[in-house]
Parts: structure tokens; sequence; C-alpha cells
């Protein structure tokens, strides 16, 4: 930070830019992806996100506590912070420390509710690296034991995601030798295997002795790392686990410095057992110490562990003599970069706020998307080339490992990941019990082989809601696995569906609400784009006034909606309802079922012209009877809107009303019109990059033989089958003959279709036509070399590229059989 403001520093261009304003602190989720900040001052201190690629903020919190100590879950869902009624320092030795913790409260903020729940007394929260647990210390206990000494004793809690079935970890009481007065400021392991924390022991013959401890993060028992004689700030371990950097604050320095004099860095090398020598004798310890950086005060690891950013007086070097109390100050100093032994490299930053926190972060996540569904992804990996089928992946190198990978593919939360990625994780994995994230999600990590036998771990995101399901999956090898676990819940947790387009959101301010029994979706800008199309008409009515054209827009607003009831009250009357509408910048009808003759069709159609036509004589009419001038101007501008509505909606163009209606009177002339495939795919194209599964539904109503298969509806009952794949081969007798796998001109081979309540997987031998079979690959995989063939009637039939099915021209009774193809 710079004079309170945060700044961000690029390694690769050594550009600076400030991205927020009278910040704290603050920390970043395991990706780099969002940062939360404290601001503010005082009481007044609140919580915001920001988006580091679009430096978006958004204020969380509104309340009268200032907020600390930040932590986020790895999934970026939900963030862990102390809370505390008065405003006090920030605890850099015991009895701020002390007095911080005791007014403190541990609590649990839902990011995207802002659902706030208060856990328990405390302070010092830190989430597992797993996302399953909550690390944290309670408050101390006065011992009055001295008057001269402070004495307190307390303990480290765990608690799970729901801060519930909370136990003791680790407990500092005078009553039991060697365990000190305080134990405070957990910090978990990459893994999540370890907790190490620090222990106060107090004031041992005049001089303060803080312990560096570390335990097994699900049976405690803690064994010493290191050992300082000042307040020993949150240890922080290096991304691969093999070292520990602890920050020393030696407030009761006997010289009497201050200053960066009585700051230091230490390195501590897990890997190799060592002693120290304590005023009350030796102790072993689980740790050898590296090196002790003097007057460093604060540190941050690189995102590969290879490097160490630490804060340093300006005007440092390496030959500084450290005998000599030369920056007894506190002014600005400057970041350096140090490699993981400890030695000096290079100045990176200058004029950086004394005591500074820091966060070494890697470039924020690349995002692609397919069907209005984002991927995230590190933004060193690249893109697998784009195929046919509906997933996306991106690599850490071409065809190795680790990866991401999205599939818009219809999923359960009981869905195993072999049965979702297939081609990329093999039968009987092992997975772990799954995680409901907030937005309830299901999150699970597993463990088993890959389709080449090589051993994978990692982790699957089931997404299942906005009209549609999805699965996101995270694959590394098994040995990465437990150092990337925190990286993966967060890209998973950040990919899905997107802010934008026309799609249902997670935060979205749409209203919901239902008439006879039809779900109806009012969004935002249904207003917006009543208002602006009143603007239009008043400039062509001559009525220029705006508060007039506004009124108008919302009369209009009103009048539309009725546009939607006829639609609905009509398709009501002629038996075949509606399923859905998405009233947005235009009403849109949502029809899931495919047995609607062209009368339906042409009844559910008109009856939202009638209820246009009909409002539109309504206006006009209360337009010549009122006597106000502004009233009567305001009723001609709403009658002209809707009438010209109308009058679009009459023409014969395919997506209004006039375009349904005409389509099917030529159905009733001269039977079924063939729709240009060239057209549809433009449309569908078009559909899927604005993210619209409205309009996907209602483009595929008007697909060959009115069969509707898209945007992941599943309706189960006779002669229905629809899912998010193409290529369904449905029959009028309710048996789902086929799935829509590859080998029926899909893009998605891993379909589940319902049907008659029965669940079948395209893997193996399905149903085809009259009871003939298709066989695929057991694997069901996708890659077009191992689809295998067609056994249709006795006879081989090479798939082609793309698969087109059928490979033959169908017989009459055949055609009979089938509703339609998609």
């Amino acid at each position: 930070m710079r004079d309170g403001n945060l700044f961000a520093y690029a390694l690769s261009s050594g550009q600076e830019r400030q991205i927020a304003a009278q910040v704290h602190e603050f920390t970043a989720t395991p990706d780099g992806r969002l940062l939360a900040l404290v601001r503010g001052n005082g009481l007044a201190r609140e919580i915001w996100l920001l988006d580091r690629s679009s430096g978006a903020q958004r204020q969380l919190t509104t309340n009268d506590f200032v907020e600390g100590e930040l932590s986020f879950a790895p999934d970026g869902m939900t963030l862990a912070y102390t809370a505390v009624n008065e405003d006090l320092p920030r605890p850099l030795e015991i009895e701020s420390w002390a007095r911080w913790c005791d007014a403190g409260t541990v609590r649990l903020l839902d990011i995207a509710s802002g659902r706030e729940q208060t856990l328990e007394p405390g302070c010092d929260p830190a989430f597992a690296p797993d996302g399953r647990r909550l690390a944290f210390s309670t408050p101390p206990r006065a011992m009055n034991l001295s008057i001269d000494v402070p004495t307190a004793t307390n303990a480290l809690r765990i608690v799970n995601r729901a801060g519930a079935n909370g136990w003791t970890y680790a407990s500092a009481s005078l009553q039991n030798e060697g365990e000190g007065q305080l134990v405070y400021a957990p910090s978990w392991s990459p893994d999540a295997s370890e907790i190490a924390y620090q222990r106060f022991l107090g004031y041992q013959s005049l001089v303060d002795v803080l312990l560096t401890e570390t335990g097994n993060a699900f049976r405690g028992g803690g064994t010493v790392l290191g050992a300082g004689a000042g307040w020993l700030l949150a240890p922080s371990f290096a991304p691969g686990g093999g070292n520990v950097a602890v920050v020393e604050h030696n407030w009761s320095d006997a010289r009497g410095l201050s200053g960066y004099e009585i700051w230091s860095t230490t390195l501590l090398d897990l890997a190799t057992p060592s002693e120290i020598i304590l005023p009350v004798g030796p102790l072993p310890t689980d740790a050898t110490e590296l090196v002790t950086i003097r007057r460093a005060a604060g540190a941050s690891w690189s995102p590969d562990g290879a490097a160490l950013a630490l804060l340093l007086p300006a005007g440092w070097t390496p030959e500084a003599d450290e005998r000599e109390p030369l920056f007894e100050n506190s002014d600005a100093g400057a970041i350096w970069q140090f490699d993981a032994t400890g030695t000096p490299l290079k100045t990176l930053i200058v004029a950086v706020d004394f005591a500074s926190p820091l966060i070494w972060l890697d470039a924020a996540p690349a995002s692609t998307a397919l069907q209005g569904i984002s991927l995230k992804y590190p933004a060193s990996w690249q893109l697998d080339a784009p195929s046919e089928f509906a997933e996306i992946t991106a690599r850490v190198t071409s065809g190795g490992l680790p990866l991401l990978t999205m599939a818009a593919i219809p999923v359960e939360a009981t869905t195993t990941v072999s049965g979702a990625f297939s081609y990329f994780v093999a039968e009987g994995a092992q997975e772990e019990a799954a995680i409901t994230m907030p937005d309830g999600s299901i999150y699970r990590a597993f463990s088993g082989v890959d389709t080449q036998g090589r051993a994978v771990a990692g982790a699957m995101r089931v997404v299942s809601r906005d009209g549609g399901s999805y699965a996101i999956l995270y694959l590394t090898d098994a040995t990465r696995w437990p150092l990337e676990r925190a990286q993966a819940q967060a890209l998973l947790a950040g990919s899905g569906r997107e802010n934008s387009g026309c799609s249902i959101q997670e935060h979205s301010v749409n209203i919901e609400t239902s008439l006879l029994g039809v779900p109806i979706t009012i969004r935002p800008t249904a207003f917006g784009a009543g208002v602006l199309s009143s603007l239009v008409v008043a400039l062509l009515t001559r009525e220029h006034r705006v508060l007039l054209s506004t009124a108008a827009g919302m009369l209009w607003y009103s009048a539309d909606a009725a546009h939607v009831v006829g639609h609905i009250v009509s398709s009501q009357l002629v038996d075949a309802p509606m399923d859905g509408v998405d009233f947005g910048i235009y009403p849109m009808s949502v029809y899931l079922d495919h047995e609607v003759s062209p009368m339906q069709h042409i009844g559910r159609a008109a009856g939202g012209l009638t209820a246009s036509l009909s409002a539109t004589l309504v206006l006009a009419m209360l337009a010549r009877m009122v006597p106000s001038a502004p009233a009567k101007q305001i009723l001609t501008i709403a009658a002209a809107q809707n009438g010209l509505i109308s009058l679009v909606s009459l023409l014969p163009i395919p997506m209004v009303d006039g375009g349904v209606i005409y389509a099917n009177m030529r159905k009733l002339q001269h039977g079924h019109v063939r729709v240009s495939p060239r057209r549809i795919r433009r449309a569908r194209s078009r559909a899927y990059r604005s993210s619209c599964p409205s309009l996907i539904l209602a483009l595929d109503k008007r697909q060959e033989e009115g069969i509707l298969a898209a945007a992941g509806a599943t309706n189960e009952g006779e002669g229905v089958v629809a899912n998010t794949c193409e290529g369904l081969i449905i029959r009028d007798d309710g048996i789902c003959p086929a799935l829509g796998d590859s080998a029926l001109g899909n893009f998605c081979c891993r379909c589940i279709a319902k049907c008659s309540g029965a669940a079948n997987s395209c893997a193996g031998r399905v149903e085809n036509l009259d009871a003939r079979s298709i066989a695929t690959s057991s694997a069901c995989h996708h890659q077009l070399k191992t689809l295998g063939r067609i056994d249709h009637d006795g006879e081989s039939i090479e798939r082609r590229d793309r698969f087109d099915f059928p490979a033959r021209e169908l017989s009459e009774s055949e055609r009979a059989s089938i509703v339609g193809i998609v």
C-alpha cells in the first residue's frame, strides 16, 4: 500500500496502478480473481469486494463494527473475518492483540447474498485450503497471577464450514507446564494437513519467548518449529509446503530501538530438524532456520514458492550493517525480491507504506465461455482447439496436466466424475464426501486414474439450475493435487453462468412470479426498453417532453404485460400450456412440448396479438375521452407504441407471433414446411453467444418436425425427451429409442436421457428404432477415432466426420414411428 491506498505492481511490465483507496487490509481468493478489502475509517470501516479483471468494486457490509483479519474460503463464496465493536489499533503485540481478540467475534459473510453469520467470540479466522474447516483463536481469559506481567489463557478452535462441530486444537494454560499464556495466529499448510501457529510462553528470564509450532490438522499435538523474542505474526507456508516464513515484531526490544530495527523475517526449512537454545535450556525443533532477514517488516511468497517479496526500509542494501541502528524510522520502504533461500535479488517497488501487508498473486484468471457458461483458468494456460462437442478445455501445456474443462451436459448431484467425464477419468475413482457450496452447487474431490492409466486427482463442480446443468472438472497429477486444491476450488467456483445476455443469474435482481402455473421472469431491462421505445415514439409524434415519454413507457410496460397474459391464457384455452415467460427487452414465450397441432400454435400466438390490439384500442379510446392535455398525450404515445408493436408482431417473420401464425397456416395448407438448417444454425449460434436459453428454446421449437431438445430442459413422460444435447430421436410410444450421443450427430456424448422415469446413459448399447441397436464405445469417448461404427439392420456403416444420423434414408414405417429428429 502507498499512503493508505492499494496499488498493484505488474512484474512483467514494471507498471503500477492504484486499484482502491483508503484500504487498511486485504486478502485474495486462491486464484487471485477477487480481493476483499477493509476500507474506511473508525467504525465506518466496511468490507468491499474487488474484481481484479474489471476493477469493479462492491460494498459487502454496512454495520457498526471494525472489520479485520479477512480469510476467504477457497471457493471465494464465503469470507471469514473478525468484527470488533470499537476502534482498536492493529494487534502487533500482546496487549493490543488481547484487547482486539477479547472484543472480537468471528463472523462469516456470504458473498452472493450478503448474509452474515456470527460464529463465536474470538479472532484470527483462517479457512483451510480444502474449504471444509475454519480455525480461529478464542479470546484470552485473564489469570491475574501478577500485576506486573500480563497473563491470560486461551485456545485454538476448529469448526466446520457451517460453524458447527467445533473442537479445541491447541490450548494455553499456566496451570499446565509448557503451554504458556496464549496460542494465536493459526495458519494452514497448503495441503490442509497441518496447522502452524504461535505460542506465547511469556516472560522467561526477563525475555519474552514465543514459539512457532505446527501440528496435525486432525489430531492436534503441536511440535516446535522455531522461536522468537517478539510478537510473531501468522506463519506463512511456501506454496510447496517445504518452507515457512515468520515475521517478528520485537516491540519489547531491550535496546529501546524502534521502526524497522525491531522487525525481522525468518525462513524455516521444514525438511530438517534442529535445536534452539532458550533461557530455560535447549529445545528440539522440527525445522531449521535458513536465514533471518533483519528489518524486514513484511513478507509474501510468490505463487510458485520460488521467490519471496520482503518489505525493507528505503535505502536498505544487502551490505547494510545489522549491528548499527540505521533505520529507526517508520517511513515508506521498498519491496525486495529474494529467492526461496533468503538471498536478495533486486528491488521491485519503492514508496511502500511501513509494515504494509503484501500479497504476491498470479495474473487474474483468463476466461472463455460456451453457451453463456464461462470457464476461468490461469492466464498462462492454453485453450484446447475448439471441437463440435459442448465443452471447453484449458491446460497448463498442450495435452498435459493440470487441466480445467467445462461441459454443458445433463448432470445431477449424484453424477460421478467418471460418469460426467469418462474420457478424462476412468471408472472406479474414489470420491470424497460432497460439499454443498453456498450457491447450491456440488463440489466433490476425487482420486483415481485417467484413461491412459496415470494416477490423477482433482475435483468436479456440478451445477443444476438456471434452466440447465453443467459440470466443471479440475484434473491434475495425484502428487500435485494436495497443493493445488485451493486454487482448483477457486477456479471451479469462479466458472459458471456468466452475468451477461439474458441468462438467469444467481445475483439477479429479476422478479420471479407465476400466472396460471406458468413461471414468469420479469427483468429490469423491460422497463428500460419501454422508456426508450416511448422516447422514440414521442419524437415521432412530436411529444418531446421526457416526463410524458417516461410515463408512457411505464404504461406501455403494463400494456405489454397484457400481451404476455394473452399468450398464457390462450395457451391454456387451446390445451397447449406454456412452460415459461422471459419478460425482458421483449417478451419471450417458452414452450417445451412437442405434440402441438398447427391450430394450437396459431391459437397461442393469436392470444398475445389479441391482447396487444385490445390494449391499443383501450388506450386510444381513453386518449379521446380524457380532457387533461398531459394525460391525453401520455395515452396517445402509449397507444401509438402498442399499435406499432402489434403491427410488427403481425408481420410473417420468424420469432414473432405473425411468423408463428404464418408458418402454421402453411402447415395446415401444405403440410410440413421445411425450415432452412442454415438459418437455424445461424440463429442458434447467436442465441448461444447471447446466453439466452429462452431464445434457444424458441429456435428449437422451429426445428424440423417441431421437436425441442435444448437449454437444459428435461421432461419425463410419454413421448418426451429433452436435454442440453442435440441429436435426440424421440418416439411417440414414450420409449427412449436412442440417446443424444455422438453416434447420433450430437456435439455431446455424455447425455443422460430420462424417459418414462427410466434413466439411461449413452455408454454401451442403447435401443434404437424398432429395437435395432447402436454399438458405441464402452467409455463413450468423444474423440473421433474411438467412436467406432453403427450397426444398423446388420449392416456395418462407418461413421462420417460429423456423424449425421441417420446414415441412410429411413423407411416409411420408421418415419411413422418417429416424432422427429433434432
